[in-house]
């Protein structure tokens, strides 16, 4: 069964259809799961999760209908708003939005964000937004995940490589800087993965099994691992420089632990990204093809070993990657200016200095 057809599917309890104002719903004393305080002294709305993790469905209309499914406590909560717009608010977790069908439209202060069918939104705590009902048409589902909960997530990246260093930094190292970061399928195929992972979290919500917390945890790694590596990033220019310098920094340390043996291919395997693009990274980073800088790399090595330790040239040479004792020679010279034996006969004469 497809998801749209599980979601329609659910009914509320008679007494869990609520058809009312957006006022009126902030201001419930009942416990939905969700609920609403004000910032002293302003009107601004701080929205909090009473439970580690829950789910909402969206329905939204151009006419200005809003239809929420709100599923925290195993029983679903229906939830029809009369008004035709809804405030900006600052969440105090993180949500991931999937757009289920049609279009969304966000607004962040002052900027816009269109998401389309398939493409996932992430809003940290710290970003001021609303929903733009009478643009959007469509169904959005909305997994909200407690702080601590989703830093637990985001440390199991803390040294994973590219976008999900990325992700891990933006949100959880560079806190206090507002962070909605908009994700859009490579390939309509790989929006059903991001689906089904939805769905599952979902309905383990919704059917609030024992142990249900736990395995939801699971399914949120799955899928912010396959956002990061199936899913395109929608950069502003700011982000895309950022980006690269960290992925620069990170192909770059990958290549000083791995001198000895490296091939182009094992950052293909491990980076995933295509030949000509590490060669791209890395010359507007050093100026360098990714072959010259791997040789640069292996004089430093090698300029590394002459000075602080007594094996001969030739183990330097097997150590720092090279069998090929000419080849090893000739690049030596052509980058220190001298050969390996008279690097190291300078550095002798310099300390008898």
């Amino acid at each position: 069964m497809k998801l749209s057809s599980q979601i329609d599917s659910t009914r509320a309890a008679a007494n869990r259809n609520l058809y009312l104002a957006y006022e009126e719903l902030i201001q419930l004393p009942e416990d939905l799961g969700y609920k609403t305080v004000f910032e002293p002294g302003t009107r601004e709305e701080h929205h909090q999760i009473t439970r580690p993790i829950i789910a909402s469905v969206n329905h939204l209309q151009q006419n200005g209908h809003m239809k929420n499914i709100i599923y925290s406590d195993g029983s679903p909560t229906t939830v029809e708003l009369t008004n035709k717009s809804i405030n900006y608010r600052y969440n105090d977790f993180f949500q991931i939005s999937y757009v289920l069908c049609g279009k969304i439209v966000y607004h962040i202060r002052d900027a816009q964000v269109t998401v389309e069918e398939g493409g996932v939104l992430l809003i940290d705590d710290n970003t001021y937004y609303c929903e733009d009902i009478t643009l959007s048409e469509g169904t959005i589902i909305n997994i909200s995940v407690s702080v601590p909960v989703i830093n637990e997530i985001f440390l199991t990246y803390e040294n994973e490589d590219t976008l999900q260093g990325f992700l891990h930094r933006s949100f959880i190292k560079e806190k206090g800087k507002q962070n909605m970061l908009y994700f859009f399928p490579k390939k309509p195929e790989e929006s059903l993965i991001i689906s089904n992972l939805i769905s599952d979290i979902l309905f383990e919500i919704k059917d609030k099994k024992r142990g249900f917390e736990y395995i939801c945890k699971g399914y949120l790694v799955r899928l912010m691992d396959n956002i990061a590596s199936e899913y395109e990033y929608s950069y502003t220019r700011e982000e895309k420089d950022f980006f690269r310098k960290y992925l620069f920094d990170e192909v770059k340390n990958y290549i000083f632990q791995n001198y000895q043996n490296i091939q182009i291919q094992d950052l293909i395997d491990h980076f995933h990204y295509q030949r000509n693009y590490f060669n791209r990274l890395i010359k507007d980073f050093t100026g360098m093809t990714y072959s010259d800088y791997l040789i640069e790399v292996r004089i430093l090595h090698a300029k590394h070993l002459l000075e602080t330790t007594r094996s001969n040239i030739d183990e330097i040479m097997m150590e720092v990657g090279y069998n090929n004792k000419g080849f090893f020679y000739n690049s030596f010279k052509e980058r220190v200016g001298l050969s390996p034996a008279g690097f190291r006969k300078s550095l002798k004469q310099e300390d008898q200095a």
